[in-house]
């Protein structure tokens, strides 16, 4: 059972995985603006002395490079999947699959404008394959179909790496013996 790498065109599911919405998350947006106006309005509100200014404003100096650096990985993700689709082969390797595992979490349920989210009581199965130390996540059907031991094909973005399927491999057919013995004879 050996190992192989390969590229292989993208195909239009790939794409959309690649296709990453957005620059960077709504959330680092409200965070940046709360690090800005909370020390403002804690200023107002009580006053201040020039320990809590400096206070302040290293608060506002981390919390600010925090969002930067989070701001500057997203798209750093966004700029690898642009180049994936911009190439438009993905890396494909064939190995054996190490274990299974399987997830489970609350299920929640978020409302439109609502700040908390609540869970509906259900659980939420995911399951995962692991190839070559790294977990992947993968639909039901194909956890049920490979075991371990057995070949997967994982399919990878080429410069970016995101995961865009994992699929159990064509296994190879052992040669039968009177294929054997009419090529020794």
């Amino acid at each position: 059972m050996g190992e192989t790498e390969k590229q292989l065109p993208l195909e239009a599911d790939d794409l959309e995985k690649l296709d990453l919405e957005g620059g960077a998350p709504v959330g680092c947006s409200i965070l940046l603006a709360l690090i800005f106006i909370l020390p403002v309005l804690f200023m107002l509100t009580w006053g201040f002395s020039w320990l809590q200014v400096l206070l302040i404003l290293l608060t506002l100096g981390v919390g600010s490079l925090a969002v930067f650096l989070y701001f500057r990985h997203a798209l750093e993700e966004k700029r690898k999947a642009g180049m994936d689709i911009k190439g438009g082969v993905k890396r494909v390797f064939t190995s054996p699959m190490e274990s299974q595992e399987m997830k489970s979490r609350a299920k929640t349920r978020h409302r439109r404008g609502a700040l908390m989210s609540h869970e509906t009581g259900e659980l939420e199965m995911t399951y995962f394959v692991k190839v070559k130390g790294k977990d992947y996540e993968v639909p039901i059907e194909t956890y049920m179909a490979i075991r371990p031991g057995e070949l997967v094909e994982v399919h990878l973005g080429i410069h970016s790496d995101i995961p865009l399927g994992v699929f159990k491999a064509e296994q190879p057919l052992a040669a039968s013996p009177t294929q054997s013995d009419a090529n020794s004879g």
